[in-house]
């Protein structure tokens, strides 16, 4: 009796390792593993096709099988190379998108489903930007103040995707120095836009514009290209002494169409010295400049010339130009005094005496 006990249950630890072996062994199953699951397009022109490729890989035992491809967005589109990967088997999951307003940033993402026990769904993540065709940051230039027999170099990235690089030159420059602009080094996506001011052999307030020409699209596509674009250029040279206001507007439609100018010194010295070297070229016939003393002040007075109201061609437009001093407070410099010339009727309305203040600040 007591051995067919035994018997019995050698028989039942036998067949209990059994079972246990079988449910111990690992059951096979497909597993879905992408090289990466983001991907950034970055900046992008509007209407461009953005295409990316993930790699998926089945690292399981089993068979992967593909189903349903989507995303959250009807912009973009979701393709798989194959619907079936042996284990080890690679395939390509390409998305596509198209991105078509101005100034739109979109999160994409794209859904893989698949037979894998542990992640049945996988997600891949799009971001795309897009911006006008060519953007330059910061939009405006400013030396800011530079001291005198000095110099300076400011950079700007310009983000681009234009076909070539766009023209640029420095216009309308009323300047005490040289102002140039040049292409420097970028990317696919951004170049660098550096531009010098150099030969500071004069003080004062500089103006002046750049000009940015944009390669014309050959398909005519709409867009920014073939434009010119145009961006203020403002600075100011400091040295010895200072005017104030340091740029003026000069019209004979003013209510007061005497300009007056302080000269005063930035540094210890107790008088200014100063005398009119030049009027520029473009101004030369339309206003008058002397340097007087008022209340113990050093002023330049700035007038309309005799017949500058009438309407002869050189007086009928706007004109830039300059009055170049040379002043002395401890140390001899010259002083470069930025002018509008605004002509008759130029503006609706007569001018005013506050038409004529200042257009740059003139504070250290």
């Amino acid at each position: 009796m007591h051995r067919k006990a035994n018997v019995i249950l050698l028989l039942l630890a036998i067949a209990g390792l059994g079972v246990a072996a079988y449910v111990a062994r690992p059951r096979a199953s497909a597993r879905a593993s992408f090289d990466h699951y983001e991907h950034d397009f970055g900046q992008t022109k509007p209407g461009e096709l953005l295409k990316h490729t993930f790699t998926l890989t089945n690292t399981g035992s089993a068979p992967l099988l593909i189903g349903r491809l989507g995303s959250t967005c009807d912009c973009s589109k979701v393709a798989a190379t194959q619907s079936e990967l042996a284990p080890g088997e690679v395939a390509a999951i390409e998305v596509a998108l198209r991105v078509r307003d101005v100034g739109f940033s979109t999160g994409v993402s794209a859904f893989v489903y698949t037979n894998d026990p542990a992640s049945p769904i996988s997600v891949l993540k799009l971001a795309a930007r897009t911006a006008p065709e060519f953007t330059m940051v910061p939009s405006s230039v400013d030396f800011g103040i530079v001291p005198y027999r000095s110099g300076r170099d400011i950079e700007f990235k310009v983000f681009t995707r234009l076909p070539a690089a766009p023209g640029v030159a420095v216009e309308d420059v009323v300047s005490p120095c040289p102002v140039r602009a040049s292409w420097d080094s970028g990317n696919a996506d951004w170049m660098m836009l550096r531009l010098s001011l150099s030969g500071t052999a004069a003080i004062g307030s500089l103006t002046g514009r750049l000009v940015i020409s944009l390669p014309a699209d050959p398909t005519g596509r709409d867009g920014e290209q073939g434009k010119v674009l145009t961006h203020e250029i403002r600075g100011r040279i400091r040295g010895p002494v200072r005017a104030e206001p340091s740029e003026v507007i000069v019209s004979a439609d003013l209510a007061e169409p005497v300009t007056r100018v302080a000269i005063t010194a930035t540094n210890e010295a107790s008088r200014v010295d100063a005398r009119v070297l030049e009027i520029t070229e473009g101004i030369r016939r339309l206003i008058s400049a002397r340097v007087i003393l008022e209340n113990g002040r050093t002023v330049l007075e700035i007038r309309p010339a005799a017949g500058a109201g009438d309407s002869k061609p050189e007086r009928s437009e706007r004109r830039r130009g300059a009055i170049r001093l040379a002043v002395s407070a401890g140390e001899e410099c010259p002083l470069h005094i930025p002018v509008l010339w605004l002509p008759p009727q130029a503006e609706a309305g007569t001018p005013t005496r506050e038409t004529a203040g200042v257009m740059h600040s003139a504070g250290e």
